[in-house]
């Protein structure tokens, strides 16, 4: 029996705890979930640009960094959150991500992607065909403005070596899958040099998907960061599979860096559930930049594996985009 990827457990977009909360009612959820008003910070720079047109859609980047910037700086590339059905690259609680990581030296290019599941029928465990189409169209969008970057790195004062992918929840799925798809030469990839790979990746609460069996890598995969709920039911911790689609969740990801001798890094929030996509962009901002630091910048092959237990913490609901709450932990 595989060890990465059994879980018999439902697909998590089918979880759903169906209640309707009045406006007032919110504020009895936790806090921790809904910090979103966080002001980007007035001395930094941003341009927005059009970086390709998919299907009379325009899909934008915003390139942010701190102003009269001269040498090559590092990038990196962020993907927003959503389930694939809503979201926007220039959300305030991702703020504060961006202000730490400018304040660091890096760029910051917030991208727009494709939202493969928008309107679409609900995905069923006997169907993952429309995840798969969501995370590939999602993919092919990250390599155009990666395509963008590159070709334009002169007038950007793109560091071409030190390009990273950071992602939240479906933002974080498309990171992982950019990346496997890039060492694994996939026609998708195709567009970029051969010579370029991303430089690291950072998941908050992402999985690898795989249409082929356990996912394998040509290359060995860029550094990489996970943060995951031991709780999250909505992209799970482990994983799942059917026949030959297989989702790595953060742990079985994990796991099978081990066994490969990929250097990793993951934080396991016990207990927690998928609150863990938006959590560490605030709380774990300096454990993200020593890893840049040590594992892109100095090269170094750690693997790093920390559990965090929070007594005073429980896991929390959250609010979709059409005000049901979804329940990402088993509650009693």
């Amino acid at each position: 029996m595989c060890r990465f990827c059994c879980v018999g457990e439902l697909f998590p977009y089918s979880l759903v705890l169906h209640k309707k909360y009045e406006p007032g009612e919110i504020m009895n959820l936790r806090k921790d979930y809904f910090m979103d008003n966080i002001l980007l910070n007035k001395e930094l720079e941003k341009k927005t640009i059009v970086y390709a047109k998919k299907e009379e859609i325009e899909l934008r980047m915003d390139i942010i960094s701190n102003r009269d910037v001269q040498a090559k700086s590092p990038y990196v590339i962020f993907l927003f959150g959503g389930g694939f059905t809503h979201g926007k690259r220039n959300l305030q609680l991702y703020n504060g991500f961006f202000n730490r990581m400018t304040k660091e030296g890096f760029t910051v290019v917030s991208i727009d992607y494709r939202l493969g599941l928008k309107g679409r029928p609900a995905i069923t465990p006997s169907n993952l065909r429309p995840l798969e189409n969501a995370i590939t169209m999602a993919v092919e969008d990250v390599f155009d403005a990666t395509d963008y970057l590159l070709k334009h790195a002169a007038e950007l004062n793109v560091d071409s070596r030190h390009i990273l992918l950071a992602g939240t929840s479906a933002g974080a799925l498309t990171s992982l899958s950019a990346d496997w798809n890039k060492r694994n030469h996939s026609a998708l990839a195709e567009i970029l040099p051969e010579s370029f790979q991303y430089a690291g990746v950072i998941s908050f609460a992402g999985a690898l998907f795989s249409n082929s069996g356990l996912p394998k890598y040509e290359i060995d995969p860029a550094p990489t960061m996970m943060f995951h709920g031991t709780k999250d039911e909505m992209v799970f911790y482990k994983g799942m599979r059917l026949n030959n689609d297989i989702l790595l969740g953060s742990n079985n990801l994990a796991d099978l860096f081990a066994l490969e001798g990929y250097p990793y890094y993951i934080k396991r929030y016990k207990g927690m559930g998928h609150e863990i996509a938006k959590i560490p962009l605030r709380e774990d901002l300096n454990e993200v930049v020593w890893f840049i630091r040590k594992y892109v910048f100095e090269g170094r092959r750690y693997k790093i594996d920390v559990t965090f237990d929070d007594l005073e913490r429980e896991c929390t609901q959250f609010l979709s985009k059409d005000g049901q709450a979804l329940n990402t932990c088993k509650l009693s």
